[in-house]
């Protein structure tokens, strides 16, 4: 699963710059920033406060059910009591089918990651490292030169997939290595500073005032210990960070890693579907917990956070692991949201490779004729989606759009610095991205009744998710059709000029706004209110 959590952010940053932590007290501070409105808050959120306080006040609204698919979702939180869906139709822990829907007690939803024994996969093998599995166990001992002239097409699937898993490899265990002796250089240099103040709690200023001889040990240490005093660097951070690595290269990248057997289906058989269970908040359903915050935080009980939509129900579906998700899962999520009422499917989730897209495809296309609204995160990547792969897409193998009512959402930031405005981390693209909504420092509810900030477009999809909801729920005779294009055509067009996601430092390369999604705008609830009204009429 491609996401941006606190912890990637960290171990990225912390490896070249030390400068994450500079910005830590600044999410909570500007808490909700993404409700506010770029006139009269002077910061780019998306207007929901203003839409409710001008244009809400005293209407009416019908519930919608949104069908969060991820990795699970805290029911039990605080800050979404009464805001997550019931089956009414199934009697809670009795082991019956009781509304015949395939799944027993789904009261609140379904565990595409478990088995009936309540046991769940949590780590998973990316798509890419399952398929350099499968070809490396097929084409082992084989001339490869051999058979690409006799004709064999998977020969060169294999070889993208060779390079993309190597070349990640090499440069996680690169990674690893060069924090880990920042971890050495830390724990050698907090001592020498120590002993030169004569005590190991010290401070930022305590640092400065030090004084010694240039380019000796002592001096360095004082150096790289400014550094991490200036940014509040703790050796709690570097066990968070070593813990990152160390998981994606023992499980993400590790092709010996088999985490479906604990589930037993046939992967390739789309009719071996009775798998899974109803603990939809298994494992740790962070960000699961925190997409389903964006949408439906309770707006009115004085605690944590507030939700888009005011009258929403979230409907948990775990499919996503700490890893890739299986097209299987995915698939059969989507149809369970569409089966069991949900108006629409956020999901928060991606990855470059979709070797069974076939299930995928055929489900969505029944997502259309049932009137559903898919809407999905652009990725973390920071490319041109147009070119590079992002699955799952609204599109089947030959490039054609195959489904109409589908979203594809790029993450801004507050924009404190008008070329800053779009995330750095944000992938883009003028025909496969839609539009641009607020996915940077978003402060979340996350599991246990606490709540986090954490960046990504995994935070900008549910940010459309929760505007479609929203017209939705005042406007229920919209088709899916006509909310996704009141979302795009109301979306607050900001033509200047912003740095190009993944250029930076001498290579700085800043580009119109409107070219990097079709759209060239930023989500906005209350202009999308008001278009909707007008067509109402």
């Amino acid at each position: 699963m491609k996401k941006i959590t606190i912890i990637t952010t960290l171990a990225s940053l912390l490896l070249s710059s030390f400068s994450l932590f500079a910005g830590s007290e600044d999410s909570v501070k500007y808490a909700n920033w993404q409700n506010l409105d770029p006139k009269e808050d002077k910061t780019w959120g998306i207007s929901t406060e203003k839409a409710y306080s001008e244009l809400l006040a005293g209407k009416e609204s019908k519930t919608i059910v949104v069908a969060v698919i991820d990795n699970g979702v805290d029911i039990n939180h605080e800050d979404l009591k009464g805001h997550i869906w019931v089956n009414e139709d199934e009697i809670p822990d009795n082991g019956i089918d009781d509304d015949n829907n395939g799944y027993i007690d789904d009261v609140h939803g379904w565990n595409f990651l478990g088995n009936s024994e309540g046991e769940n996969i949590n780590e998973a093998p990316l798509e890419v490292t399952r398929l350099y599995k499968i070809y490396s166990d097929k084409f082992k001992d084989m001339d490869l030169d051999s058979l690409k002239k006799a004709g064999n097409t998977e020969v060169e699937s294999y070889e993208t997939v060779l390079r993309e898993f190597e070349t990640d490899v090499m440069n996680y265990t690169s990674q690893k290595a060069r924090f880990e002796q920042i971890v050495s250089n830390y724990n050698n240099y907090d001592k020498i500073v120590a002993e030169a103040l004569g005590k190991e709690n010290y401070t930022y200023d305590d640092v400065k005032k030090l004084k010694f001889e240039k380019e000796t040990q002592a001096d360095s240490a004082q150096k790289f210990m400014k550094r991490m005093k200036k940014y509040n660097v703790t050796p709690s951070m570097f066990d968070g960070a070593l813990e990152y690595f160390d998981s994606r290269l023992k499980y993400h990248y590790n092709p010996e890693f088999s985490a479906r057997t604990l589930i037993g289906d046939d992967i390739a058989d789309w009719n071996d579907n009775s798998y899974g269970n109803n603990i939809v908040d298994a494992a740790k359903p962070d960000h699961g917990t925190m997409v389903a915050s964006i949408i439906a935080a309770d707006r009115n009980n004085n605690i944590g956070i507030k939700g888009i939509a005011d009258n929403v129900i979230i409907m948990p579906i775990r499919a996503v692991p700490d890893g890739d998700e299986w097209d299987k899962d995915v698939a059969l999520a989507i149809k369970y949201a569409i089966d069991n009422g949900a108006e629409i499917v956020n999901m928060s989730f991606g990855k470059s490779f979709s070797p069974q897209k076939e299930f995928v495809d055929e489900v969505i296309k029944l997502a259309d004729e049932k009137n559903v609204l898919l809407v999905h995160a652009a990725g973390n990547d920071n490319e041109n989606v147009d070119i590079a792969k992002n699955f799952p897409n609204q599109y089947n193998a030959e490039g054609k759009v195959i489904i109409n009512n589908w979203l594809t959402v790029g993450a801004s930031a507050k924009d404190k610095k008008k070329k800053e405005f779009v995330a750095s981390f944000s992938n883009y693209g003028k025909k496969t991205v839609d539009l641009f909504a607020p996915g940077y420092e978003i402060l979340m509810c996350a599991p246990g009744n606490k709540y986090e900030s954490a960046s990504g477009t995994s935070m900008a999809s549910p940010m459309v998710a929760g505007a479609a909801a929203l017209v939705k729920s005042y406007y229920p005779n919209l088709t899916a059709a006509e909310l996704k294009e009141i979302l795009l055509e109301s979306s607050a067009t900001k033509d200047i000029k912003v740095l190009l996601p993944g250029t930076g430092g001498k290579n700085k390369q800043y580009v119109p706004f409107s070219s990097l999604s079709t759209t060239g705008g930023l989500l906005n609830v209350y202009k999308a209110l008001q278009l909707a009204e007008e067509k109402s009429k």
